[in-house]
């Protein structure tokens, strides 16, 4: 029951109104309660905007007016913080078996901003089945292309420093401003989408693949693996070497069980 919204607005300088500058907020609403649990303020900064929520992280990106450039910030809420030795065989943290929008207290968020290079047209995740695959950020550039971006890139967990070994097994990495732009995780591939608008991620049957759809004035479908097709076996598998070794096995089963019963009637005559 949580709405991410963003709005723009002015500044007015109380001196001069002619040094009146835009501010961007994005505010997080408990549809439930009508309770604004976070609001974020970007001063100088304007749209074009786009917004993604996926779990309990949301990312967006905007328009800097002072910096000219295009930035994109990431949200993570977690319903508090537990002590370094709170969780373990001997000791639960304390949970209720019920939740109330009213009286729940306010989420703890976290957030990240970082530099894109290219100016962003739409933002969409990855979906899968289960929700087991590791999501991905798509990203519709305002050349028409879509680039696809792990999750760990925008975490706002990364640490400023060398991340310690625990951080390190979960996938953490350094803190730099600056995302990346791969080329060999495009969606489109070398392709490009005319007046790229919107892009629509969806599951299918098998847990390692969603699909996407980008669409503008042309449209373009395809298969993203955020985790790889670890569910599937690659086009060039060796199956008739599988079946060989499984009739091997099969074979050699029934041969054994066969010496292992004459064994044991050959040595009950004894």
């Amino acid at each position: 029951h949580l709405v991410a919204v963003v709005t723009e607005g002015a500044l007015a300088a109380p001196s001069n109104a002619s040094d009146a500058s835009t501010a961007l907020y994005v505010s997080l609403v408990d549809t439930v309660s009508a309770r604004v649990l976070h609001r974020v303020q970007h001063v100088t900064a304007s749209g074009p905007a786009s917004i993604v929520m996926s779990e309990n992280w949301v990312v967006y990106s905007y328009w800097n007016n002072k910096a000219h450039r295009t930035e994109l910030s990431a949200l993570a809420l977690y319903e508090g913080m537990i002590d370094t030795y709170g969780l373990n065989p001997f000791k639960v943290p304390e949970q209720q078996a019920t939740f109330s929008s009213f009286t729940a207290p306010a989420p703890v968020v976290m957030q990240r901003t970082f530099i894109f290079p290219r100016a962003i047209t739409s933002l969409a995740v990855t979906v899968t089945a289960r929700g087991i695959t590791s999501k991905n950020l798509l990203i519709g550039l305002e050349s028409g292309q879509v680039a696809s971006l792990h999750r760990r890139f925008i975490d706002p967990r990364r640490p400023n420093g060398k991340p310690s070994k625990t951080e390190m097994m979960e996938g953490l990495m350094t803190y730099s401003p600056y995302l990346p732009i791969i080329p060999f995780a495009m969606v489109t591939v070398n392709g490009s989408v005319m007046g790229l608008e919107d892009i629509h991620a969806t599951s299918a049957v098998i847990e390692s693949t969603s699909l996407v759809l980008s669409q503008g004035i042309d449209m373009f479908f395809s298969r993203v693996t955020p985790s790889k097709t670890f569910d599937l076996l690659a086009a060039d598998f060796n199956r008739p070497m599988l079946l060989m070794l499984l009739a091997g096995l099969t074979t050699a089963l029934v041969v054994t069980k066969g010496m292992d019963k004459r064994k044991k009637l050959a040595m009950a005559w004894k």
